[in-house]
């Protein structure tokens, strides 16, 4: 059973009890809604937030009786045409990092970092030519490496120069506006990992483009002049090669598995969405094992990783040979999970680099301190990774 995240702080407001169909043999899930107290607004709200599909029943019906039957259907994109591949730049994987080849406001070819843990474009003064002084002041902080950015805010012009159009978009050039962080100078706070932050003017780093679910206008993968007119879906997949930009149903194979995203209701959450919802294990060599249902950030902007569960230490580095399991709480119940050790290297993905606990953080929907994990990049190699920001997903395609 589970609370509408638009009712958390609130009076409740409607619940869905999941349950088996045995005629079809599917996931049922009946929403249950006290009669007149929900509006007819809010209603069609809620169908679009949580994507059901209606089924036996009217609106009328609905506010009449208080229930009706719905069931969870994945998305298709077949609406959608057109996309953009940006492929890796040589030397990038994900035993390493994941780069990107751009100009930037029509100067010299560099690379930029992809990093689905963050939002925003973060660059080096030396990388932007002909940079706004009198731009707004701001910062940016790396929570994982503890860097504080600070620098102005410009506008800046970002060119794939790799990139190329697929289907309609065969011929255009992949090129976007974007605001950006200029940055010239960072200072250094307490991190799980300090020894990545670096004190002091900068010049060509950072080099970082931040594609994560914080705000749209934000994502430089999801500015192109397609996506703002409606022709591309705002959404992209990581793939081994590369990223592919605007889901379309050739894009997405059926092959994926998804998670249904919530919207954030704290108003510091600074989130489009919230992270998907999982089920942790952690199994320590000496075999005690913490479990908890909480939130996953996979990361690809950091090698390391970080776990936080209820009763495990709140910091501190996890003991080599320590087996993680990652379950998503996929869309019908069933999907891949994400498992990875040192001590089974053969098996599973290997545990990444400087793995450490911390201490649990507030949660962008219940607003209470959450279990959850960042991967880092070392364990999502074996995956494609999908986002869908117009819809609210995250799906998993084993490869």
């Amino acid at each position: 059973m589970y609370d509408f995240p638009d009712c958390v702080a609130r009076d409740h407001c409607g619940t869905i009890v999941t349950r088996k169909s045995h005629s079809e043999g599917a996931i049922i899930h009946t929403l249950q809604i006290p009669a007149g107290q929900i509006s007819t607004g809010k209603l069609l709200h809620l169908r679009r937030q949580f994507a059901v599909r209606l089924r036996f029943c009217s609106l009328a019906m609905l506010l009449l009786a208080g229930a009706c039957v719905a069931q969870e259907s994945r998305p298709t994109y077949r609406e959608y045409v057109g996309s953009f591949f940006l492929p890796f730049a040589r030397g990038s994987g994900f035993e390493s990092q994941l780069t990107v080849r751009v100009r930037i406001n029509g100067g010299p070819i560099t690379r930029l970092q992809l990093d689905t843990g963050s939002t925003g474009v973060v660059l080096g003064q030396g990388l932007v030519r002909s940079v706004d002084r009198s731009g707004t002041p701001d910062e940016f902080i790396y929570s994982s490496s503890g860097q504080v950015h600070h620098g102005v805010r410009n506008d800046v012009r970002i060119e794939f120069v790799d990139g190329r159009g697929l289907g309609p978009m065969r011929g255009k050039a992949p090129v976007v506006t974007i605001p950006a962080l200029v940055v010239t100078n960072v200072t250094c706070r307490p991190a799980p990992f300090p020894d990545a932050c670096h004190a002091g003017p900068v010049n060509k780093r950072p080099a970082m483009m931040g594609i994560g679910f914080g705000e749209i206008d934000q994502n430089a993968l999801l500015n192109f002049e397609p996506m703002k007119n409606g022709q591309m879906r705002r959404g992209f997949i990581i793939e081994p090669e590369g990223v592919r930009i605007g889901l379309t149903g050739d894009d997405v194979p059926q092959g994926f598995f998804f998670v249904k995203l919530e919207r954030p209701t704290q108003p510091d959450a600074r989130r489009l969405w919230a992270l998907p919802g999982v089920n942790l294990r952690a199994t320590l060599p000496d075999g005690k094992q913490y479990d908890a249902r909480g939130r996953a950030l996979t990361d690809t902007g950091i090698r390391g990783m970080f776990l936080a569960l209820p009763g495990a230490p709140a910091s501190g580095m996890i003991p080599p040979g320590t087996q993680v399991t990652v379950t998503p709480e996929w869309m019908g119940g069933r999907g891949p999970e994400i498992s990875f050790s040192l001590a089974e290297r053969r098996a599973l993905t290997p545990m990444p680099r400087g793995s450490h606990w911390v201490r649990m953080v507030k949660d962008s929907v219940s607003g209470e301190p959450m279990p959850f994990i960042n991967t880092g990049l070392r364990p999502l190699g074996a995956y494609r990774i999908l986002y869908d920001a117009d819809g609210g997903y995250w799906g998993l395609m084993p490869r």
